[in-house]
Formats: structure tokens, C-alpha cells, sequence
């Protein structure tokens, strides 16, 4: 089976990186490269992430931005497929096993998304929940939520002609105060920057 590359990109991330960790620990697909990539944290970020020990390859770098830390992930993966994952995200079980099967069953196609669970966070204050809509059920994985404003970074997936959805649920996104969504929307456009970059890559060593 094809190695898979999960990279995660954290700021002071403490609070729910072990819980993401976690999420990839428990996944049912073997082999998977754990990359978490600091982009300069000052909390305990690095002390929980170093408890894995070789299970994590664990980085640090001055604070340049989400963009820059996950650029800096996809050029030291070592892996045939790359995943993405947010700090304050889980992925389901199944994720990546699900993700795989589906690329290797459809060489044609360059990436594969999935079905998505919003949940707010369990000590988010009423006053957020309230101002925040967390959508019920299960939802594509390149939807958005509408009152975050960010259609601009889902816009490529939904014009790029060769995509892939599964209809399986594959993450659960946590919605909190500090939500990379709600704070830093201008990351977003570099963030495609990336995937985009990554994908011309593969497509020009095959």
C-alpha cells in the first residue's frame, strides 16, 4: 500500500493537538508519516507533540504563517499521497484508508475530498455558538460555512475538473473562537497557492 503523508501545521496549538494526534494514531490505514510542523509556538505545543517521540516528525520554524509551514511539510514529505490536517481537527478512522482506495481505484483523478462534521467546541461560550452557524449532520468537505467568508478558498476545489468526493464522512471540524477560518482568512489563498503547487508537482513527475 502507498505511504501516506499526514502534515499538520500548529501556533500555540496546545489546547487540542494531542486530540488530532490522536485522530491519525487511530486511523485504519498503515503506513502513515506523522509530519507537525511549529510555526513558532510559545506555548506547550512542542512539549505535547515531542511526547510521540519518532512517531512525529516534529519541526520548528520562526512564526512566517499557516502557508509557510505547510510548504515547508510538503517539501520534506516522504510519502506517495499527501493529507492535510488542522491542529484543532480530528479525522475519522477510515479516512485515509477510504482516501487511498479511491485515488488508487481512479488514477485519473489528482485528489480526493470527503464528507465533513461540524462541531462546536464543548467550552466555546453561548454568545460564540450563537453568532456562529454549525451546520447539522454531515456536509461535502469543500463546503464552507457561509458566515466565515471564506468562498474564495474553496473556490478552486469546486472549478477544478478533475476532483473527487467520497460520500463517506471523513473529518470532524471543531468550530472555536480561534478558528484559522474566523481570524486569518487571508491565509486561505495561499494556502490553494500550495495545494496547487503540490499537485502541479505530481503531475509533472508522473
Amino acid at each position: 500500500m502507498p505511504s501516506v503523508s499526514v502534515i499538520i501545521a500548529v501556533y500555540n496549538g496546545e489546547k487540542h493537538i494531542d486530540a488530532s494526534l490522536k485522530s491519525i494514531f487511530e486511523q485504519t490505514y498503515d503506513p502513515i508519516e506523522i509530519i507537525v510542523v511549529d510555526d513558532g509556538s510559545s506555548d506547550h505545543t512542542a512539549k505535547i507533540v515531542q511526547k510521540y517521540g519518532p512517531k512525529v516528525r516534529y519541526f520548528f520554524q520562526p512564526n512566517r504563517g499557516q502557508p509557510s509551514a505547510l510548504n515547508f511539510g510538503i517539501s520534506i514529505a516522504k510519502s506517495s499521497y499527501i493529507e492535510f490536517l488542522d491542529a484543532d481537527d480530528l479525522h475519522a478512522p477510515d479516512k485515509t484508508r477510504l482516501q487511498v482506495e479511491f485515488l488508487n481505484a481512479n488514477p485519473h483523478i489528482d485528489f480526493v475530498l470527503g464528507h465533513m462534521e461540524q462541531f462546536f467546541c464543548p467550552d466555546a461560550p453561548s454568545e460564540f455558538k450563537k453568532k456562529w452557524f454549525c451546520p447539522p449532520g454531515i456536509s461535502p468537505g469543500y463546503m464552507a460555512n457561509e458566515q466565515q467568508h471564506i468562498g474564495l478558498f474553496i473556490e478552486w476545489y469546486m472549478r477544478a475538473e478533475e476532483k473527487g468526493l467520497i460520500p463517506q464522512q471523513v473529518l470532524r471540524r471543531r468550530i472555536h473562537e480561534n478558528n484559522m477560518g474566523i481570524h486569518s482568512q487571508h491565509s486561505r489563498l495561499e494556502y490553494v497557492q500550495i495545494v496547487k503547487m503540490a499537485l502541479k508537482r505530481r503531475l509533472c513527475s508522473g
